[in-house]
């Protein structure tokens, strides 16, 4: 089966997957580092938007499935 959407012949969607994926897990790190540094609000920053990113990214990749 082949992708309508493709680069150079290879299918984008199992390239874009991996980013939010890892996005995820970072935000779910920096809570964690949020939680265990007396809540330091840079670290809290950081997760804000690293899950911002994530679900854009997620959103993203959803949409070139077809």
């Amino acid at each position: 089966m082949r992708s309508k959407f493709a680069f150079f012949g290879h299918p984008i969607h199992p390239m874009l997957v991996a980013l939010p994926i890892g996005l995820f897990a970072w935000t779910f790190a920096a809570d964690l580092i949020y939680l265990g540094t007396g809540k330091d609000k840079m670290w809290y920053d950081i997760a804000f938007w690293s899950g911002i990113a994530a679900i854009a990214t997620a959103l993203f990749a959803a949409s070139r499935v077809r």
